[in-house]
């Protein structure tokens, strides 16, 4: 009998040993690629997203930022891809007390807003109040209306098969701590390993860099290098480029109408959000060529008769940025490279910070 314990004894020990060690090898690896994305990143060649806590930015951002809030003065930013890349961690500088979480998921919707609001009401370890400001950011292709299975961030709070987002943004479910822990470190062995053996090593990086989703994968760039002396440096000389971005956006802004559901759903949030805490509207940069484009006007001309007046009668802070960067910081239809970031993440902090101020002011 003893002998037969100390067998599954050894065993455990072994198959335990192993599953450490592979997840240190994991751990190690997404380093050194995010390291090397990184150092890419700073010679203006490609996008970065960063790996947090061995994990791709949206996950990390469901399973683990959300027990970060500060019990007050938290800067949480919504949005879509644009805002997850756009602003620059290491350049904001906020006010004393002040602490930012960028909570921006790529291909974000109104509808992701809702869900997102609705989690944090819920699971995070703060419930956002007035002594705390939440940025919406939009632009044209934040009002599109998918079908709810398709919502990326629904799709990420339903990975595990624990919570469960309704067609209204309302989530259910618990998860102990414990079981979150095994979760993640179940999808860092699998996904890695997945990836390795399908795709190989250019894969990896992928998924390490950030989340792959819908948006980003038609969202082929205009160059990967800054540097390059390919012609398409010159937009003007990327035409077929253009009609590719035109032919992606029309289809995919297809069903969006300013004012439509979406734009209504949108002013309710906002209500919502503006009852429970402090919130900023945003409009976010977009390059210069989309301005022709027939959503895109229409949705400017709502921003100005509807929107905008909206917003005065609540007291809601606007902040228009759409042509605040030159097309020439634009890797592609929407993402910017590293000068982009930087202008952006400037022009962001000084605005933010004198509505932090007053709301500062305000609590004191």
């Amino acid at each position: 009998m003893y002998k037969q314990y100390k067998v599954i004894f050894i065993t455990g020990l072994i198959v335990i040993s192993i599953f450490i060690a592979v997840l240190i090898f994991i751990d190690l690896n997404s380093q050194n690629i995010d390291k090397e994305n990184y150092e890419n990143f700073l010679r203006g060649n490609e996008f970065y997203t960063p790996v947090i806590n061995g994990l791709p930015w949206e996950i990390n951002i469901v399973y683990n930022e959300i027990h970060n809030l500060s019990p007050s003065n938290n800067l949480i930013l919504f949005g879509a891809s644009t805002t997850r890349e756009g602003v620059l961690p290491d350049q904001i500088n906020l006010p004393n007390n002040w602490t930012m979480h960028n909570f921006a998921i790529g291909a974000d919707t109104i509808f992701s807003f809702k869900v997102m609001m609705n989690y944090l009401n819920k699971y995070a370890n703060h419930k956002p109040n007035k002594n705390d400001v939440v940025v919406v950011h939009i632009f044209y292709g934040s009002f599109v209306e998918k079908p709810k299975d398709q919502d990326y961030l629904k799709q990420i709070i339903e990975k595990t098969g624990t919570y469960h987002v309704d067609d209204f943004g309302n989530v259910t479910g618990e998860m102990i701590n414990l079981q979150t822990i095994w979760e993640l470190e179940n999808y860092k062995i699998f996904s890695f390993f997945s990836n390795l053996l399908v795709n190989g090593e250019k894969s990896l990086k992928d998924q390490f860099s950030y989340e792959i989703t819908p948006l980003r994968k038609t969202q082929t760039s205009i160059m990967t290098d800054k540097n390059s002396t390919d012609k398409c440096l010159n937009i003007s000389n990327c035409n077929e480029k253009l009609d590719e971005y035109s032919q992606f956006w029309t289809n995919y802004t297809r069903n969006a109408s300013y004012p439509g559901n979406s734009t209504l759903e949108f002013k309710e949030l906002l209500i919502q959000l503006n009852n429970e805490t402090n919130v900023v509207v945003v409009n976010m940069y977009l390059p210069f060529w989309q301005r022709s484009y027939p959503k895109e006007q229409e949705y400017e001309s709502w921003i100005q008769s509807d929107l905008i007046p909206f917003l005065s009668n609540n007291s809601i802070p606007w902040i228009d940025y759409s042509s605040s960067i030159p097309d020439s910081d634009f890797g592609d239809s929407a993402h910017l490279f590293r000068e982009g970031r930087q202008k952006y993440t400037e022009l962001f902090n000084n605005n933010i910070n004198k509505i932090l101020n007053n709301i500062s002011n305000k609590i004191n």
